[in-house]
């Protein structure tokens, strides 16, 4: 089990997730993202300060939530560790979803 928390910042909601990003939790974090999108919520930071790890399956659930926010929407991930940095340039995530170094950066950027 995930530990998440949600707070709203203005217009952005921003969601922390805890632990591991991988098959066993990101279902979690998908349902929790999707909630938020289907109440309306189309500005999202996901603070990945307390992740250590994202699987694929982890990368897929940024993948879907930037979709279902569409064009309309912004999605933003904010610091990332040095490790799970490097998963998303590894992968080209950092060219699909927008990345920012701090949460303050992130927060401009969906705000935008």
């Amino acid at each position: 089990m995930m530990e998440l928390s949600s707070a709203l910042e203005g217009e952005v909601l921003v969601v922390s997730p805890i632990g591991d990003l991988n098959a066993a939790s990101c279902g979690q974090l998908e349902a929790e993202l999707a909630g938020h999108a289907e109440n309306g919520r189309r500005r999202i930071v996901l603070d990945l300060s307390q992740i250590r790890y994202v699987s694929s399956a982890g990368l897929r659930v940024f993948l879907v939530t930037a979709r279902r926010l569409g064009k309309d929407g912004s999605f933003v991930l904010a610091s990332p560790s040095d490790a799970v940095a490097q998963i998303l340039k590894m992968t080209g995530f950092d060219r699909i979803v927008r990345v920012e170094p701090s949460l303050d950066q992130a927060l401009a950027a969906a705000a935008a």
